[in-house]
């Protein structure tokens, strides 16, 4: 029994010396540095990655998507991770991951509901009732950076979405609003705006919302504003609210900060209105993106001004 015994020690002791020996081999091959691969990710107006080149240029992986992020190409194959809107993709299962919950591209839809829904912009907004769509069920405006509030991106930089809050759950409501608000202008009288209100909340049935009911004051005064001599500019509910919450999470020094980023989008956006008359490319709804940038700025400043 001694003598068994004595023989399996021995050989393990021969095992383990072998072991050594051979990882003492193997280690410093492993441990070779790897040469270094500098890559270049190029992204498109959503943030999306769509081609990686290398030091000279060339491209080495190039990326086309659906509207939702979906692509021909399972995602498994895929060597970068940052794909659809720059949100990591899970290669096991081709879930885009947002931070606050997953999205199938496939579906266009996310797994769980919105943790962060607002129901004063669901009231002039039906699609946000929908709380598993991404980014309002228009993915190639809209993008969705934390999973919980749908923004724009305009020049590499995250606009919040209620810059836009005309009720939009009828079938040319801003047209109305807007023809209601030139009549207030001075085409009808100081009457129009009360009548204007009581028509639209009839025919619409904003009466029973008081949020709708005030984004409807709000945004015929902001027509009959902008149709006026004065052009007076006036901010949302919604806008002064967000702004309020950058004051509250960032100071006077955040909500200042805004502004400047406000006022070069203005800039900018400007001269792409410019280019774009040049070019045959102008379309109304530039003009209204300027006039919504303006709106935010204004709101900034009531902010600031009401600390």
């Amino acid at each position: 029994m001694r003598a068994n015994a004595g023989i399996y020690l021995r050989t393990m002791m021969l095992v383990c010396v072998a072991w050594t020996v051979l990882l003492g081999l193997i280690a410093p091959a492993a441990a070779q540095p790897v040469a270094a691969v500098t890559e270049y990710y190029h992204a498109d107006a959503l943030g999306s990655t769509r081609t990686v080149t290398d030091q000279s240029g060339a491209v080495v992986r190039r990326y086309d998507y659906a509207p939702f992020g979906e692509q021909d190409s399972p995602c498994t194959a895929s060597a970068d991770r940052r794909l659809f809107t720059g949100q990591p993709r899970d290669r096991e299962t081709c879930l885009d991951y947002f931070g606050a919950r997953h999205c199938r591209s496939t579906l266009g839809r996310f797994l769980t509901i919105d943790p962060a829904l607002d129901i004063s912009a669901a009231l002039v907004d039906p699609q946000r009732w929908n709380r598993y769509s991404y980014a309002r069920n228009n993915p190639t405006k809209f993008v969705d950076p934390d999973g919980r509030e749908i923004a724009v991106l305009l020049g590499g930089r995250l606009i919040n979405v209620g810059l836009d809050t005309t009720p939009v759950g009828q079938p040319n409501a801003a047209a109305l609003l807007m023809v209601a608000g030139r009549a207030a202008a001075g085409v009808v009288g100081p009457l129009a705006l009360p009548v204007a209100r009581g028509v639209y909340q009839l025919i619409f049935g904003c009466a029973v919302s008081p949020r709708c009911v005030e984004t409807v004051h709000e945004t015929i005064e902001e027509a009959a504003n902008v149709s006026s001599s004065s052009g007076r500019i006036t901010p949302s509910a919604v806008q002064l609210a967000s702004m309020e919450r950058t004051l509250s999470k960032g100071g006077r020094k955040a909500v200042e900060k805004s502004i400047r980023t406000l006022e070069g989008l203005i800039e900018e956006h400007n001269k792409k209105i410019l280019d774009a008359k040049a070019t045959g490319g102008y379309t109304s709804s530039m003009e209204k993106e300027l006039r919504n940038f303006k709106r935010l700025i204004e709101a900034a400043r009531s902010v600031l001004d009401n600390e």
